[in-house]
């Protein structure tokens, strides 16, 4: 293999940096420096010998593989000195300096801190300073006579990975404590000098960001699966990208907190306005990266974690109360209206009174007082409470309920019609969430309204639910439903047209093809478990009778089907009520 040249060592070195700088850190401190959108490792320079210094400073372009150089010293004293201030993650010393050896430096550098990174340079070959280096616990000890490019890239290459992999298991650990505090509140540690002691002792500014996903009555009652997505990483580039030292908390698979480290600046004002950009920067970033929207919530309020809870508690509260009317929002926590409260949730016995009566519009005036005090009180628990007491009212009366005139049932607004067909932007936010449920219950006011309206008398009314309850039977006849309502068949035969426009036949036939229709727009079963559960022995037949009635077989209809909803809520098709006498079913009717 040919041997590289220095400029090619360079070019793979770059590279390789480059690699690991896009991992991301997520964890800065003062030891860290931020250049340019780099996280540059603060280095610290000692020896008494300027020709030494200055070589090693011209040996390869330091920033460009992540490192700075932030303080140079001649002697171990003033090395010391620097140290103190600068608090370096990397220091390359001589060994043999004046007023203080490197040797007694590290030591002294050792008593506080663990985790900062030594290599000694020496000109001695002694088996002594050897040994005494490997007890301080240096990273290595080389001879200046072999040092050169790329003994020196090799090492400094190790340290950069060891010191970002620390880094980011700093950031874990740090994550949990933050997240335990303000989750389940238990105690902080005091401020020490370890990396999280440090960490503790800092001041930050926050970000509380969530995706924007199916809310949770509307996810578990219509089946529709919630995106898991792993931003850390994501918003970690975002940080180095726009420079802005940040730690990142994960708190469930779409919420996640920025610990920002407060950009120093002339006014309040200022501060609220760099921090907005940034946070409007970053979910820009956030969306063009995912393909979804997020809503962020900002504090440019900087304090201690100490001091955190008050300013978690208004973010989050912030976030709770903008899902109500809006989604993608960006707003300063000041800015952010804060959840009220309506008290206990009110009864649905209204409401399922309302219902009853079958009058649409007094049911929807009733609805929209609710959902405009819970909009205004921003209340996500009664919200929640009050979706969930809603669908189970449509789930319970939408089943009770067909429509005579066609035979039809109620479209429950279920996991089977609406997985997969409806767009879960329509319920991203409580505001659309609760008035899509209240124009549910008002189609089905307006259904329940309507058969009222007929005037069907009682036996007719007992024989559709009798046929509501067992037209999955196959063998349930003309003879059956007119024996269940205790009269005859020919007699009630022609009531039951007199007064529906259809022959028992005829509306047996109708209703189990629209159930087929609705199973068949589920996507959940075969067509011969279709034609089983609606009540016929064989998919020959079903697919015959079918066609009579729809116009087109079973698996036409299905391609139509599937063809027209192109990601749009689908609604089940209703066979139309045009009152046709013809006989849909076999044999004679009366």
């Amino acid at each position: 293999m040919k041997p590289q040249t220095g400029k090619h060592r360079k070019l793979a070195y770059q590279s390789l940096f480059m690699i690991e700088l896009g991992n991301g850190i997520g964890l800065i401190d003062s030891r860290w420096l931020i250049k340019e959108g780099a996280f540059l490792i603060t280095t610290l320079l000692a020896d008494d010998d300027i020709m030494a210094l200055e070589y090693l400073e011209e040996l390869i372009p330091w920033e460009s593989y992540g490192f700075h150089i932030a303080g140079r010293a001649t002697d171990g004293a003033q090395a010391y000195r620097l140290y103190n201030r600068l608090k370096p993650r990397l220091i390359i010393t001589d060994v043999q300096m004046p007023a203080m050896n490197g040797l007694d430096f590290a030591s002294l550098v050792r008593e506080t801190d663990s985790t900062a990174r030594i290599i000694f340079l020496s000109s001695f070959k002694d088996t002594e300073y050897l040994l005494t280096a490997l007890r301080i616990g240096a990273d290595d000890y080389i001879l200046k006579h072999e040092l050169d490019e790329k003994r020196l890239l090799d090492k400094l290459m190790k340290v950069s990975r060891d010191l970002r992999s620390e880094a980011y298991n700093v950031q874990m650990a740090f994550g949990k404590v933050i997240a335990d505090h303000l989750e389940r509140g238990s105690e902080l540690p005091p401020p020490d000098q370890t990396d999280i002691g440090r960490l503790l002792d800092r001041s930050y500014q926050a970000i509380l960001l969530e995706e924007d996903s199916i809310l949770p009555p509307a996810a578990d009652y219509f089946g529709l699966d919630v995106p898991i997505r792993f931003l850390a990483e994501i918003i970690d580039n975002c940080s180095e990208k726009s420079g802005l030292p940040t730690i990142t908390i994960k708190f469930s698979k779409n919420r996640y907190l920025l610990m920002v480290s407060p950009v120093e600046s002339a006014s309040d004002l200022r501060a609220i306005s760099e921090l907005h950009a940034y946070v409007r920067r970053l979910q820009i970033w956030l969306e063009e990266q995912t393909g979804s929207t997020f809503s962020m919530i900002f504090s440019a309020e900087a304090c201690p974690p100490s001091q955190f809870k008050r300013v978690w508690l208004k973010m989050n509260d912030g976030l709770e109360a903008g899902r109500f009317t809006q989604t993608g929002f960006c707003l300063a926590v000041s800015d952010a209206a804060s959840c009220g409260s309506v008290g206990q949730p009110r009864p649905m016995t209204e409401l399922e009174a309302a219902l009853d009566k079958g009058d649409p519009e007094e049911m929807d005036q009733m609805l929209q007082a609710r959902i405009n005090i819970l909009c205004q009180a921003r209340d996500t628990t009664i919200a929640s409470i009050f979706c969930v007491r809603c669908l189970e009212l449509l789930t319970r009366k939408g089943n009770e309920t067909t429509d005579i005139e066609t035979g039809s049932g109620f479209l429950l607004p279920t996991a089977g019609t609406i997985k997969g067909r409806a767009s879960a932007v329509n319920w991203l936010t409580w505001e659309k969430l609760m008035n899509y449920v209240a124009d549910q219950l008002v189609s089905l006011c307006a259904l329940i309204g309507k058969n009222k309206a007929k005037g069907y008398p009682a036996s007719v009314l007992e024989a559709i639910e009798f046929i509501r309850s067992r037209y999955h039977h196959p063998d349930l006849s003309v003879e059956d439903i007119a024996s269940h309502v205790g009269r005859g068949r020919n007699r009630f035969g022609l009531l039951f047209k007199e007064k529906t426009q259809y022959t028992i036949a005829d509306y047996l036939t109708r209703f189990r093809i629209q159930k087929a229709i609705d199973l068949i727009n589920s996507d959940r079963y075969k067509m011969y478990e279709i034609s089983a559960m609606v009540g016929y022995t064989t998919s020959q037949y079903f697919s015959k009778v079918f066609k009579k009635v729809v116009g087109m077989t079973p698996y036409e209809y299905k391609i139509s089907a599937t063809a027209n909803k192109e990601g749009v809520g689908h609604e089940s098709v209703c066979l139309e009520t045009n009152h046709r006498t013809e006989n849909f079913a076999s044999g004679t009717d009366d």
